[in-house]
């Protein structure tokens, strides 16, 4: 199956398991493929730089490198993929971000998602 069967590859960052799962499930119900699901910044970096995704979703708040800084190391591997920034805290999109969702309103991934992907 080449990419043009699904939507874009969108790549899951947040160090919440739980929480990386439920927005996989929801991702893929909206008709997008799962490039990878990341527990941290630096995991993300290896497989957006073995397999680079179109989307990026990621978490603002990470233990070790937080978004801000895997946003820019990400941008040097995939400069091409958009980046959503996804936070409990954001009150609206930061510099370092194409897009950005609060985890209040996760149910509204892939219309940002399809947004983020159209500019």
């Amino acid at each position: 199956m080449d990419s043009s069967d699904k939507g874009a590859r969108v790549l899951i960052v947040d160090d919440e398991a739980d929480l990386r799962h439920a927005l996989s499930l929801l991702v893929e119900s909206h008709g997008f493929e799962i490039a990878g699901e990341a527990g941290s910044g630096r995991e993300a970096i290896d497989m957006a730089s073995q397999d680079p995704p179109d989307v990026i979703v990621l978490d603002y708040m990470m233990p070790e490198m937080d978004g801000a800084e895997a946003a820019e190391r990400l941008r040097s591997i995939a400069p091409n993929a958009k980046i959503i920034a996804f936070s409990a805290i954001l009150t609206d999109k930061p510099e370092w971000a194409d897009a950005y969702l609060n985890k209040d309103r996760i149910s509204q991934i892939a219309s940002v998602i399809e947004e983020a992907t159209q500019h």
